[in-house]
């Protein structure tokens, strides 16, 4: 079964059903709902989340999570230490934010959802967009 990474914007503006989404990217997401992929959504995407809501931008965050846990293709992935201490080789990217991002990628072995232009141009993981 497929397996991929999140990032914040991607996750939102799949959720939102925002024109803004790439076509790679929304039949990734789609086939999560479906049941036929994965999609893992970092901590720290779940971090952006609530920082965005409390912003009152385009989420209502306790409805998008309970929406989220209910399909069964959507894993959250705590921050765990490697994956912190990992970003130090990261350091093309310099947003903390797209490292852990990144650093989660790599240590799932999947590809990123993202249309971030830094961490496509940085070369350390397949996008999918």
């Amino acid at each position: 079964m497929p397996q991929f990474v999140t990032d914040t914007h991607a996750l939102i503006w799949y959720l939102v059903g925002s024109p803004r989404l790439g076509s790679k990217a929304r039949v990734a997401f789609d086939e999560t709902a479906a049941g036929n992929a994965q999609v893992v959504i970092p901590a720290i995407v779940v971090a952006e989340m609530v920082m965005l809501a409390e912003k009152h931008r385009t989420i209502q965050f306790h409805g998008i999570l309970s929406e989220l846990r209910a399909i069964s293709g959507f894993q959250f992935a705590p921050l765990m230490p490697d994956t912190a201490i990992a970003i130090q080789h990261l350091t093309i990217l310099p947003d903390i934010h797209d490292r852990l991002i990144t650093a989660e990628a790599l240590h799932q072995g999947s590809a990123l959802i993202t249309a971030d232009g830094g961490i496509t141009d940085s070369g350390l993981v397949e996008v999918v967009w």
